[in-house]
């Protein structure tokens, strides 16, 4: 199953075959869900992913009739990316 301790061995598990390991000198990217950032807490340097922030920012935008309690005022791209997502 995908719990962070199965997904941090995983990824421990292929870089041993190649004779690497995580440290507290290596970068590691990835996602900013909390089984991934669970997963690279210790023995590396996570950085959550910026086009992941990227896009949630902006399927929230596209997405959110109001935003911090103002209306969000974006009809036009909201239903040009309502249009979008059902096309794919």
């Amino acid at each position: 199953s995908q719990t962070a301790s199965n997904i941090r061995a995983f990824v421990d598990s292929k870089l041993s075959s190649f004779g690497l390991d995580l440290n507290s000198t290596i970068y590691v990217v990835t996602d900013n869900e909390n089984k991934m950032r669970a997963a690279f807490k210790e023995r590396c340097i996570r950085v959550g992913c910026s086009i992941h922030f990227v896009n949630k920012q902006l399927e929230h935008t596209f997405t959110s009739l109001e935003i911090d309690k103002q209306p969000v005022k974006c009809d036009k791209a909201q239903h040009l990316f309502i249009i979008f997502r059902h096309t794919f």
